[in-house]
Parts: C-alpha cells; structure tokens; sequence
C-alpha cells in the first residue's frame, strides 16, 4: 500500500511539472523585433506536444537572437577613425594626422591614411596616442575576422612578422600595444608603402602609403613620449 502511495505521489507530481512546463512554454514573452527566421522557428516549437522537447525548442529558436543582440558593435576607436577620414579634402596629405577629443574628454592624437586602390578590401591604416598608449591599427567597414591573425607587414626596406589581434566584432585589427607596438612603427619608418601579407584572402595585398611618416607622427611621438 505503502509503495502504490508512494508511486501516486510521483505520477502526480510529474504532471504537475508537465502542466506548469506546458503552460510556462505555450505563449513566451516577446519584447523585441524578431526576424522572420526566429518567428518561424517559435512558431513550429508551438506544435511540439512534449514540455520538456518544447522547452529545449524555444530555446535553441532564441539563441540566434540572443547572439545578435549582446555582439558587439562598432566601438568610438572606429568611428573616431572613420570621422577623421571622412572629413579629408583633397588638399590634405596622404598621411593625416589629426587632434581630436573621445566621449571621456581625453586628447586624442589620430593619424590615418586610406587603403590604395589596388587593395581588394577597403581599409583605413591608423596610428594613435590615447591616454599616453601608442596603437597601430586597421580598421575595416565591414567585419573582416575574429581572434588574431598572423601577419607580414612589407615595406620597400624590410618585412615584419607579427600577429594582431581583432577588435570590435572584426571591424578593428589591432597590432600589440605598448613597446611591441611601437617597435612595429619604428620599423616601417622609411618606407614608402605597407603592404599586409596573410593567408585571409580579403586582407592579402592590402596596402597603405607611408612617405613622411617620420616627420607626421613626431608630435604624436612627443604626446606619447618615444
């Protein structure tokens, strides 16, 4: 007797959870604008007949939308790149260099120049001094990699292997920081043209001017003190 009560207890408590998942699975809060994948996905995990395959098909049909919205966008070093070449006139020099302030009100050392048109991406090669921290960077209009890349930078005077490193959801490749970083600079000064190796196809080839790079980035040398 003993054993059939216990047996009952169990069977309704397992359709209590099925009742409480079914009714917690039936209709989900939706806040946001879902793209018709993820309506259509939602809607065939309406007709799954079990809670528990039910739960774990909502579930899977939010991921993709939960991973779009929490990725990262764009960041303030892009746009700042992007603003400061799109304010070039034909009378500047291929090297730009520009002062400017970020979001925080810190003095802002930027020098840019664009990809050549031989470049199969279009690209924007920077070089900064913000809150006394050199970067070398490359800043792309569309995402172009995750992670880092190992690379070849090839001047006219010599090669330099390194690996950089992807930034802002790929729109950014950035070089090491510090006294790695401004070892990599010193090393291209004297060349007339950067051009990147690597086996990422849309990268390889790309290419940048350099002339008087030594005389624009001196005040950006003082700024950041080397």
């Amino acid at each position: 007797m003993k054993n059939k009560l216990s047996i009952g207890v169990v069977a309704i408590s397992l359709i209590s959870m099925g009742s409480w998942a079914a009714g917690k699975t039936q209709k989900p809060e939706i806040n946001m604008a879902l793209s018709p994948d993820i309506q259509l996905a939602l809607s065939a995990c309406r007709d799954q007949p079990s809670p528990l395959p039910r739960l774990q098909c909502y579930d899977q049909a939010w991921h993709p939308e939960i991973k779009a919205i929490s990725k990262d966008k764009a960041d303030e070093t892009w746009r700042q790149i992007m603003a400061q070449e799109q304010q070039r006139t034909s009378d500047d020099p291929p090297l730009m260099l520009r002062e400017l302030k970020n979001t925080s009100g810190q003095p802002v050392l930027m020098m840019t120049t664009p990809s050549l048109e031989h470049s199969f991406t279009r690209a924007i090669l920077a070089v900064s001094c913000i809150e006394n921290i050199t970067r070398m960077q490359i800043v792309f209009y569309q995402p172009q990699g995750s992670g880092e890349s190992a690379l070849t930078l090839r001047t006219d005077r010599n090669d330099i292997s390194s690996r950089w490193f992807w930034r802002s959801s790929g729109y950014r490749l950035e070089s090491s920081r510090g006294l790695s970083g401004i070892a990599e600079i010193q090393q291209l000064i004297g060349g007339t043209t950067l051009t990147i190796l690597t086996g990422k196809e849309t990268l390889n080839g790309l290419s940048f001017r350099l002339d008087n790079l030594q005389t624009t980035l001196q005040p950006l040398r003082k700024a950041c003190h080397w």
